[in-house]
């Protein structure tokens, strides 16, 4: 496997071991603590996880060029039971594309406002990663 392609994968299996853990650290807290509405950029623990796990699963959509599906689901969304059992599985996903694709190669795509786009994978892959790092520090 080409350096920079274990470089993403690995990119990848990190993002997906440090949710794993903070979505373990989250399901020891009371219900009530975890839904409750407080000041970030999402409006709490579980909507922070589920915009996380809905900006991972548009992107591996756009990367896999499938259909992207709307952003979010309907409410209340995924609970933190249902995104231990969906999240992985897509991130798995990731990381194997991560390990053969060509980072040098660009993805268009639309954007959620339907502007066109285009990024090289390695990028996007790079953005997947710092996303969640990013929200997870706010949890």
């Amino acid at each position: 496997m080409p350096a920079e392609n274990e470089s993403l994968r690995q990119l990848v299996e990190y993002s997906q071991w440090a949710s794993r853990k903070l979505l373990a650290f989250a399901s020891t807290v009371p219900e009530q603590d975890v839904a409750r509405a407080i000041p970030n950029s999402h409006g709490g623990i579980l909507k922070t996880f589920q915009h996380i796990y809905y900006a991972d699963r548009i992107w591996l959509a756009r990367m896999k060029r499938a259909s992207v599906m709307p952003f979010e689901d309907p409410a209340p969304g995924p609970s933190l039971a249902v995104l231990a059992e969906t999240w992985w599985p897509l991130l798995d996903e990731m990381e194997a594309f991560a390990k053969s694709c060509n980072p040098d190669e660009y993805l268009t795509f639309k954007r959620l406002n339907g502007e066109e786009s285009a990024l090289p994978y390695g990028q996007v892959i790079r953005h997947v990663v710092n996303h969640g790092t990013y929200h997870r520090g706010q949890v």
